[in-house]
């Protein structure tokens, strides 16, 4: 019987998962920074009081966790099989 490797094939996949969602909420912090020192530079300049509000960024979290939810089934399926662990262990997991 061969032996699965369970536990670097879920250390990678983690690993993986952690890096593309630090680079999206770092994009997402950056565009908030910009969005923020656009509307301070504007207030400034018109002299008055400006009103905004920033939305959105849930919905955007959102997309990319169901965009990374749908790539990550194949791409599991087929690190696990190479680790030796069969389908059903892999969708049980």
């Amino acid at each position: 019987m061969k032996r699965m490797n369970i536990q670097p094939a879920y250390k990678y996949k983690i690993k993986d998962m952690l890096i593309s969602t630090i680079i999206f909420y770092a994009i997402m912090v950056l565009i908030l920074a910009a969005l923020i020192t656009g509307t301070l530079h504007f207030t400034v300049n018109v002299g008055g009081n400006f009103r905004s509000s920033f939305t959105g960024f849930g919905f955007a979290a959102a997309i990319f966790l169901f965009i990374s939810g749908i790539v990550a089934i194949r791409e599991d399926l087929r690190l696990f099989m190479q680790n030796g662990i069969g389908r059903k262990t892999t969708f049980v997991i």
